[in-house]
């Protein structure tokens, strides 16, 4: 929503704090999932470089099993750049 807003450092500030937030709660597949929404908003934002490592960063949080469309999603996230 951020993007097509226009408003990218705010989202940016957003998803970083519900980031933080799912970090302290120790909920990983929320971390991967803000991860992945914050790798569209860097893009969005032409911050290349960063998307492509918090993509990475996406794909350590997801589990080997039970999670492969967050797999799928952050890869494809990582070939839109």
């Amino acid at each position: 929503m951020y993007s097509f807003m226009g408003i990218h450092g705010e989202g940016i500030r957003h998803v970083e704090e519900a980031l933080e937030i799912s970090g302290r709660l120790g909920d990983t597949e929320e971390q991967a999932q803000c991860l992945l929404d914050l790798v569209l908003l860097l893009r969005s934002d032409d911050q290349l470089d960063a998307a492509e490592e918090t993509a990475f960063r996406a794909i350590d949080f997801i589990p080997e099993k039970g999670k492969e469309f967050l797999v799928s999603r952050s890869r494809r996230v990582r070939k839109l750049e």
